[in-house]
């Protein structure tokens, strides 16, 4: 497989099947709001949402399947849409429940909401296939910094490295796994992990 085509982790292989069934819905599509109170320098937000996109990639990603297998591709990067709004609630439903196309991408979408002169709303809308829970920390801290012209060390490895290892290490102990199970299967034929 090309260095661009990555095969999917385990967890996204699941949600891209759920994907593919109709399934899915907007159940996978994750919404965070940042509130910016005070003056805000939108072109420095915006190159700062740009550079978090740089520095995770996976967010300018997509989940194809080739030769029947679900693959990274690279997708066309997020923009940021700037708006103004009263009223924020009808907006991050709207950008929550707007589909993804899951094999073209983006699979992130970023919209900068004007509610005064001295409030906005970042609202972050990704989906699962490259968003965590645990990733919202992650890209709060890398905007901030970001934003505040702080620099960040290098990434050592990116999303994509770690299903690579996770495959690896699933490989090295599927004997292992099939030793146990045989002696428990009741099922008739092998069993096959």
């Amino acid at each position: 497989m090309s260095a661009d085509l990555r095969q999917a982790s385990f967890a996204q292989v699941g949600m891209w099947l759920t994907e593919r069934m109709g399934r899915a819905g907007s159940a996978y599509h994750m919404p965070l709001l940042i509130t910016l109170d005070g003056p805000l320098d939108a072109c420095a937000l915006i190159q700062a949402c740009e550079a978090l996109v740089r520095r995770h990639p996976v967010l300018a990603t997509a989940i194809e399947e080739r030769d029947g297998i679900p693959v990274e591709v690279p997708a066309e990067r997020p923009q940021v849409v700037v708006t103004a709004a009263e009223d924020l609630a009808p907006l991050v439903r709207a950008q929550t429940l707007r589909p993804f196309d899951v094999e073209k991408g983006p699979l992130a979408r970023f919209t900068l909401v004007r509610l005064s002169s001295t409030r906005h709303v970042l609202v972050v809308v990704a989906h699962h296939l490259v968003f965590d829970g645990e990733s919202k920390d992650v890209l709060v801290r890398d905007l901030a910094a970001f934003y505040d012209g702080r620099p960040l060390t290098r990434l050592t490895m990116s999303y994509a490295d770690h299903a690579a290892a996770e495959r690896e290490r699933v490989q090295a102990l599927l004997g292992e796994a099939g030793d146990y199970w045989r002696g428990r299967w009741r099922e008739p034929g092998e069993v096959v992990l």
